[in-house]
């Protein structure tokens, strides 16, 4: 939220829209947006999406629930 880019509307009511209604869910005045796919060539190796998978994990504390 700090560096000013915003995936949709950045103003305050846009972010009340975004918090209210959520994205992809269903509801007519959800967003709707697409998650890019990271395993298309020139994107994530096989071993880059290890890593990213050990440090996401990490923020969960590094234990498997």
């Amino acid at each position: 939220l700090t560096d000013k880019i915003w995936r949709f509307d950045g103003s305050v009511e846009g972010v009340k829209q975004t918090i209210s209604h959520g994205v992809n869910s269903g509801d007519p005045d959800a967003r709707v947006a697409i998650m890019p796919s990271f395993t298309e060539a020139g994107k994530l190796s096989e071993a880059e999406m290890k890593k990213l998978a050990v440090y996401v994990y990490q923020f969960g504390g590094g234990v498997a629930e």
